[in-house]
């Protein structure tokens, strides 16, 4: 490429700016939600680093346990501190609280409320820039120390009460100082108390999280690593500066799926995006022919012409991208703002971008654009120099047959596909794959389709039609591929909306369905959020009520039943503590419709064994009174116990139980168990309101728990799925609002090129408003059709797609047709709407233009 010919693109680009705008825009959108997803990950990373590296700061060694080998904290820093090459060892725990402030929980969603123990000046390791604020250390038990800002928050002053509630209960502390952490830890709230107060009352078995130490002078970090692995060869031993940085990586693994998310929609935008580009592109072309051919006459070879286009959308591309990057940055710092308002707990950090955030985001913006460029510069470049010498509309016709013919096997590859994996007998897995490679075969096929179809459905304007109906008709028929992209645009978004809606639905439908015709509960108490406790005499009060006749409460242990005949190596990883089973205490049917098949619960309840569904004992291959194997990484023993019952199959049921008597055996800390939630049942002649309030005066005391009827449950578990479907309808409108530019793009670049026509129209005694009409006319098929295409098509990909899930319990499929017929209706708005502005261009061409 010379100088001339990238001369003579920007003069192009320059001519034709208004033209080229709108496919800027789609570059510049697209662009933003790739960078910006980026952009997002490197701000949480950033935020999450500064607190991991605070925390370590002044660490020499980070000395960590496992499950199977905790670290005891007075025998570990015993041990440590023995060591020459130790000078101080300091063990550390964290425990998730509520934490009232005049009865009112504190609403740390960020950071979350935590208790820890307050460790002084001396002997403190980690925290090393913790400050006093005002006030003294805490000196005695039930007293505390409250971080800054929560106190800042909620207006805590020294000498002030405070109330904790953990599994145990509730606990009030005097506060004695305020302290300042040292680095921005988010809407966090940490309450510390004495030492021994927390590790005789919060800890669990005087087990320590982790145990920081500071090297021996003169000892380089790596010699005391050395030195306290042969000390203590079964903990994980690692230097500050390594614990520090295989934290971060970890925070960075888990907050990659951010960038994913948002670059995949953004690629779906850029996507939709590069058939704007195209047509803009395609249609440029078609005006300039003279232009070209006058190029190639004065020896402009081939190369150089297509090259000339091609340079025109890498420079539309490489503008888009880097204001892309910008958008991004700018609907991240939105974000954060919008984070700090609500009060969400982000760590002020500032925003973090890195290379990905740049690099990628152009990249992918100049492939896309470039991408949607090619053909129309290859036709540009196709141009002959006797081209010069025509006149009038260059529009011509184009053969069909070749990409009919593959859209259409295409098309049916495709239905045959989904239909495989909706209803053939295979893995899930393998099922959704069917679906996916369909899915994507059926929309390669319409696109390639779609020509015809548009040929022909134009083609057939009745004549008894207006005759600006008829004009209308004829001129979509007048380059079908060009109707057909402007639609296909369209269809992409609207086929993925609608079978979000369609998969929201039939979860909806799914949640709804089960909790009514399953779950007998007249209440469910739930924790007002995950990362707190459930306290376990609130289980006790409730249970005692006068009111309650039935109860089941949600336990769950650090144990795992093994399968018969698994080789050590999966005995082994199912004692590593990856997961928990449920424990069954009472007598689940009380609260749910659950058939027993064999055996009773009453022998789980009052003795040691083993329940499971129909279909886990057949997966197990054992049957009633056989026994298992029960394992656990808290204890060395392999137990054997009895299959005590076995349920039918039930979508709010586990699939294997243990007794709470075989949990004691291998966890006899019942402070290693876990409690999500409880289910209860009123009397019969109680009501059921009644009842609620009854319950919530007997749980309100322990702040952390809600108390809701089986029917707000059921509401606000299908409330999260909304919420989420919330979120990806916002994210899957940017294609939508993309592919009405595309119309609008299409609809204004045809009337530069159909001047003459308009001119003519006018000329025989056509008005301005039915120039007008005509053109609303075309942008309402363009849009009905690409919409009817997207329903049609997301429908059927969504139906397909919630049969491969119904071995996971979606088995009640439901076709939301309102809001299927609001996309239609939305649609026909976006038609009009986007011929506003193209048609009062069109109605303002003069009768003499058809001269010109």
């Amino acid at each position: 490429m010379n100088a001339a010919i990238a001369q003579l693109s920007w003069r192009n680009i320059r001519a034709n700016t208004t033209r080229l705008l709108l496919s800027l825009i789609a570059v510049v959108l697209g662009t933003g939600f790739v960078a910006g997803g980026f952009i997002l990950t490197a701000t949480l990373n950033k935020a999450f680093e500064d607190i991991i590296s605070n925390n370590y700061e002044g660490v020499d060694v980070v000395v960590k346990g496992s499950m199977e080998h905790p670290l005891d904290r007075i025998t570990t820093k015993e041990t440590l501190e023995k060591l020459p090459e130790v000078e101080l060892a300091e063990p550390s725990g964290t425990q998730a609280v509520a934490l009232l402030i005049d009865d009112t929980p504190v609403q740390a969603r960020g950071g979350g409320t935590w208790i820890l123990p307050f460790t002084p000046d001396g002997e403190r390791i980690g925290f090393s820039e913790l400050t006093m604020v005002e006030g003294d250390a805490p000196d005695e038990s039930g007293h505390g120390v409250i971080n800054a800002s929560t106190a800042e928050q909620y207006d805590v002053q020294v000498g002030d009460t405070v109330a904790v509630v953990d599994r145990t209960g509730r606990h009030e502390f005097t506060i004695d100082g305020i302290y300042d952490p040292g680095f921005d830890a988010g809407n966090w709230a940490g309450l510390q108390i004495p030492q021994d107060q927390y590790w005789d009352e919060y800890s669990v078995d005087n087990i320590a999280n982790v145990v920081s130490v500071r090297a021996a002078e003169g000892t380089s970090p790596e010699a005391a690593v050395d030195a306290i692995s042969t000390a203590l060869p079964d903990a994980e031993v690692k230097t500050g500066e390594q614990a520090t940085e295989d934290e971060s990586a970890a925070v960075r693994e888990q907050l990659a799926f951010i960038s994913y998310i948002l670059a995949a929609f953004g690629l779906i935008a850029l996507l939709v995006g590069s058939f704007i580009i195209s047509n803009t592109f395609s249609m440029i072309v078609a005006q300039r022919q003279k232009e070209y051919a006058l190029l190639r006459a004065l020896g402009m070879s081939q190369h150089q012409l297509t090259g000339s286009v091609a340079v025109e959308a890498f420079i539309i591309g490489l503008i888009g991208s880097v204001l892309g990057i910008g958008v991004g940055f700018g609907l991240i710092a939105l974000i954060v703002w919008g984070m700090e308002r609500a009060e969400v707990g982000f760590p002020n950090a500032g925003i973090g971008l890195n290379w990905q955030a740049v690099v990628i985001s152009l990249v992918v913006g100049l492939l896309v654009t470039l991408w949607g460029a090619w053909a129309p510069a290859r036709r540009a470049g196709a141009v002959r120099p006797v081209e010069a010498m025509r006149s009038g509309e260059t529009s011509t016709a184009q053969p069909l047959r070749a990409r009919t013919v593959i859209g259409a096997v295409l098309m049916l590859a495709g239905i045959g596909a989904t239909a495989a994996g909706a209803f053939v007998d295979a893995s899930t897995a393998n099922r959704a794959m069917l679906v996916g490679v369909g899915a994507l075969a059926m929309v390669a096929g319409w696109l390639l389709l779609s020509a015809a179809i548009v040929r022909v459905i134009s083609g057939a304007t009745p004549r008894s039609w207006p005759p600006v109906g008829v004009l209308a008709g004829t001129n979509l028929a007048r380059n079908p591929r060009r109707t057909a992209s402007t639609a296909f645009a369209l269809m992409l978004g609207v086929t993925l909306v609608s079978a979000v809606g369609i998969l929201g639905a039939s979860m909806k439908n799914s949640v709804f369905g089960v909790v009514d015709e399953q779950l007998r509960a007249d209440a469910v108490i739930t924790k007002s959020a995950p990362s707190l406790e459930f306290p376990a005499n609130a289980m006790e009060e409730i249970r005692a009520m006068p009111e309650v006749t039935g109860s089941f409460d949600s336990l769950a242990a650090p144990v795992a039943v093994i399968r018969p005949g698994s080789t050590p190596e999966q005995t082994a990883e199912a004692a590593s503590g990856n997961g928990f089973d449920a424990i069954i205490s009472s007598d689940p049917t009380d609260v749910i419709n659950l058939e027993v098949a064999e055996g009773d619960f009453a022998d789980l309840v009052n003795g040691p064994g083993v329940g499971m569904s129909r279909s886990e004992a057949d997966k197990f291959g054992v049957s009633l009174g056989d026994t298992v194997q029960v394992v656990s990484p808290v204890s060395p023993e392999l137990i054997d116990e009895p299959l005590a019952v076995i349920w039918e199959d039930s979508d709010v049921f586990m699939g294997v139980g243990i007794s709470a008597h075989t949990a004691r055996k291998l966890v006899p800390n019942e402070d290693q168990w876990m409690r999500v939630n409880a289910m209860v049942t009123f009397r019969e002649d109680m009501d059921e309101q009644e009842g609620i309030a009854k319950l919530e005066e007997t749980v309100k005391p322990f702040a952390v728990l809600q108390v809701q009827d089986r029917y707000e449950f059921r509401d606000q578990s299908a409330g999260q799925i909304d919420g989420l479907l919330s979120v990806v309808y916002g994210l899957l409108a940017l294609s939508v609002v993309i592919a009405i530019f595309g119309i609008i793009n299409t609809l204004a670049l045809s009337i530069t090129e159909r001047r003459r026509e308009f001119g003519t129209l006018r000329a025989v005694g056509m008005q301005r408003a039915q120039v007008r009409r005509m053109i609303a006319m075309e942008s309402v098929v363009i849009a009905v059709l690409g919409a009817l295409a997207g329903i049609v098509l997301g429908t059927w990909v969504g139906y397909a797609f919630v049969q491969t899930l119904s071995d996971t319990g979606l088995d009640r499929t439901l076709i939301p047709w309102a809001q299927l017929g609001g996309v239609l209706a939305v649609a026909v708005v976006v038609g009009i709407v986007a011929a506003l502005v193209p048609s009062r261009q069109a109605a303002r061409t003069h009768p003499l233009a058809a001269t010109g």
